[in-house]
């Protein structure tokens, strides 16, 4: 490892990394005797940009952004004056902006030597671009993703008075959870930035997972992050658009931003439109597009390559890329809306149902905003009245199912609350927390009952039995406990397990418990929970069994697992019926309907499926979540289903 002299006149830059100050030059090494450079990593027209090391920090990677303008706008005083204005409001912009996980985090704004430099948070991950060459054309599902999960960022700048202002594949990286990044000793090879970026920048890993996968990961692993905020404005500001390096990237950049400089939220629509289509086809936007009319040519381009989209994502990505500003979309939350309602007015989304041949139609009817963190389960009442959700900011949150108000707030846990369940009475619920207790509410008066104290680990899930006498609860003790509901007394211990206890299941006829293991354990386990003896295991996952769930007639068991499957088991048999792909994310939660005919699962690429349970053909995915869905609930009466996430919300969707 080297030090990186930040002095731009020093001919011998690289300097043992034990020394303080340049041998050479003689300049300062370390900023604020923090921030140590390693590598320049990009250059240009307002500056460099290292990765570099924050001593203070256990040596964490970071990104030095050093303000270095061209000498065509040093020798302009007024150039130089609003280039000075313009690195300084990026500094303001990503004070306010970096609190979100998709953008990168400022963490100093200082001078040295006469020079200003910003230092910023290391983005671990590969720009799409790089994937792109890599893998080839993006499929139109995955595009979905893309403009999900990147569109409410957008939203975020644009109500923050921000444009982006170049939106293009190099600009957005898929984080990773971690990996070993080398930094580019010079500014030359294949993956140098594009001279029309300013900055290139990049994910930091600080350490290892506090928890094994499935809990305690990196929760924005594989989310998409909006890098290179050098070129942001306000939306009231100036832009300067004379200093040799142009804002924004041909191509991608709409009419209006490259003859005039100006720049609207629209703007940012059309370069994500553009950038959409490039990765779809696989294809340069100028070859997409032809001058003499005016029209974009990506839908003959797709053809060509045998690649397709929905007609609901083609009118989208039509939409945004009109020439005319007011023929686009004139905010992120309008593309949303129509990524979700389209084709139909309404948003009703059209499914086959098993075994009855009628058509039936499900709709989000109810967005419940509220919790702060991530929502991690969901429970809905035998009477169909009540719904309870559990999130990592340590609530309950109990709405009313038909109108989505919050009736309260349950607060006791001093740990983050993994897991909720409700009695078949409906006056009892049941949370399990990261503070190793079960609480035990009364749920018509949010009374605190009794807290259950015995496990050694993290509680993180439970099931009541139909009868509503017995609750089993897991953890990362490895064991799952037998208790008394009505009295809280432990009733027994069952143990085999060589991980935590990341599921439970009951079964409706209350005769079998199934649990499934976690991180190094993959392996459901059926017991007698009557005598507590076990039954059989099955071992065909290969990694965590993240959720169960048993069919009304008690005869076959549903997993879901973070090896991005999901199994149906015969029970009677003890054999694996089928397991269905899910290429695309982990299964974090499946749920089946009270009629026995329809799967739904959910998963961390955000979207929830809907599978018919005896053929295992996929009848609709449906996207609306811009974060992993982690749990999921029917309602008793069949008509509505209620999906957690870890975009903080919950989501009611009602079969008509």
């Amino acid at each position: 490892m080297i030090s990186y002299c930040l002095n731009p006149e020093c001919s011998n830059p690289q300097n043992p990394d034990n020394t303080q100050f340049c041998k050479t030059c003689g300049s300062n090494l370390f900023l604020k005797n923090r921030y140590r450079a390693i590598s320049p990593i990009g250059e240009g027209g307002f500056g460099r940009t290292f990765i570099a090391e924050d001593n203070e920090r256990l040596n964490a990677s970071c990104v030095i952004k050093q303000f270095l303008p061209l000498s065509q706008v040093q020798q302009n005083v007024n150039l130089l004056q609003k280039a000075t204005e313009m690195f300084t409001q990026e500094a303001r912009q990503l004070l306010q902006l970096g609190n979100h996980p998709q953008i990168p985090t400022l963490f100093a704004d200082l001078e040295q030597e006469g020079r200003l430099y910003l230092v910023q948070e290391f983005i671990n991950g590969q720009n799409l671009l790089e994937e792109l060459e890599q893998r080839g054309a993006f499929s139109g599902e995955e595009i979905e993703e893309l403009l999900l999960d990147l569109l409410p960022v957008l939203k975020y700048i644009h109500s923050a008075g921000v444009i982006h202002r170049d939106i293009k594949p190099e600009n957005i990286i898929r984080r990773r959870v971690s990996a070993q990044i080398t930094p580019k000793s010079s500014l030359t090879g294949e993956n140098q930035s594009s001279p029309h970026s300013l900055f290139l920048e990049a994910e930091n890993s600080l350490s290892p997972p506090l928890f094994p996968p499935g809990l305690g990961e990196d929760l924005s692993a594989g989310k998409f992050v909006l890098i290179d905020f050098g070129v942001a404005k306000n939306l009231t500001g100036s832009v300067l658009v004379k200093t040799g390096t142009k804002i924004g990237t041909e191509g991608y950049a709409p009419i209006e931003q490259l003859r005039g400089g100006k720049a609207y939220p629209a703007s940012d629509l059309y370069s994500l439109g553009v950038t959409c289509i490039h990765l779809l086809t696989n294809t340069q936007p100028d070859e997409l597009y032809n001058p003499i009319n005016g029209k974009w040519l990506w839908r003959e381009a797709l053809m060509k390559i045998g690649n397709f989209v929905s007609e609901r994502l083609g009118k989208v990505i039509d939409k945004l890329l009109p020439d005319i500003v007011s023929e686009r979309y004139q905010s992120a939350e309008a593309v949303l809306a129509d990524l979700a309602w389209m084709p139909i007015n309404s948003a009703i989304t059209k499914i086959q149902v098993p075994g009855n041949g009628k058509q039936k139609t499900w709709r989000c009817i109810h967005t419940l905003a509220g919790h702060t963190n991530y929502v991690i389960g969901v429970a809905i009442s035998p009477d169909n009245k009540t719904l309870a959700s559990c999130s990592y900011d340590k609530s309950i949150k109990v709405w009313h199912l038909n109108t989505g108000n919050i009736v309260g707030t349950l607060l006791a846990h001093t740990g983050w609350i993994s897991c909720v369940a409700i009695s078949p009475d409906g006056k009892t619920l049941v949370s399990g927390s990261l503070d190793n207790t079960l609480r035990l509410w009364e749920l018509g008066t949010g009374t605190l009952k009794t807290t259950l104290t015995g496990h050694t680990g993290y509680v993180i899930s439970v099931a009541i039995s139909p009868d509503g006498q017995i609750l089993a609860s897991g953890s990362f003790d490895n064991i799952i406990k037998l208790w008394n509901l009505n009295t809280g007394i432990q009733m027994g211990t069952l143990t085999g397990h060589t991980g935590y206890i990341e599921s439970l299941a009951i079964s409706p006829d209350g005769k079998i418990l199934a649990s499934g293991g976690g991180f190094d354990d993959n392996i459901i386990k059926l017991w007698d929970l009557k005598t507590g003896n076990l039954i059989h295991s099955f071992n065909g996952h290969k990694a965590a069994v993240r959720s169960l769930a048993f069919t009304p007639d008690s005869q076959k068991l549903a997993s879901g697992s973070e090896d991005k499957t999901i199994k149906l088991w015969d029970l009677n048999k003890q054999t694996e019926i089928y397991s269905l792909n899910h290429p695309t994310g982990w299964v974090q939660a499946i749920a089946i309907s009270p009629n026995g005919e329809i799967l739904a699962s959910g998963s961390r690429d955000t979207s929830v499926k809907l599978w018919n349970l005896e053929n295992g053909q996929l009848l609709h995915t449906l996207k609306w979540h811009s974060g992993p869905v982690t749990s999921l609930a029917f309602s008793p009466d069949g008509t509505k289903l209620a999906s957690g996430s870890w975009d903080y919300s919950v989501k009611i969707w009602q079969a008509e």
